[in-house]
């Protein structure tokens, strides 16, 4: 999908409660893991205004790229960016949860509340 106005929001859905993982404006994409190999998706998009989206058919992928076969490298290169900058936001999440995790282990009134760990 292509966000061609408005904005969404991203959420893994858990057991207890959701979890936002990100959110998306105009020009931005989303459901390109579950594109890339058919499998089902992991989060839910829910829009945050009014949004209007441009949802592209893995067929008509296909035909496209039969049709101009240098697409595909800038359509794969877009792909790789787009994952990559959203690894990053993921891997600035980790260490802020990891830092976080040590301050409280570092605590000393932490650890006498929670002495198992």
């Amino acid at each position: 999908f292509i966000i061609c106005a408005g904005a969404v929001k991203v959420e893994r859905t858990g057991t207890d409660k959701d979890t936002l993982l990100t959110h998306l404006e105009a020009g931005k994409t989303f459901g390109e893991m579950s594109f890339m190999d058919g499998s089902p998706t992991t989060g839910t998009v829910t829009t945050t205004e009014p949004t209007e989206v441009l949802k592209i058919s893995h067929n008509s992928v296909d035909q496209l790229l039969d049709d101009n076969p240098d697409m595909g490298v800038k359509l794969w290169r877009n792909f790789a960016l787009d994952l990559k900058q959203r690894l990053t936001q993921t891997n600035e999440k980790i260490e802020y949860y990891v830092d976080v995790n040590r301050m409280l282990l570092d605590d000393p009134s932490f650890r006498k509340i929670y002495s198992r760990l």
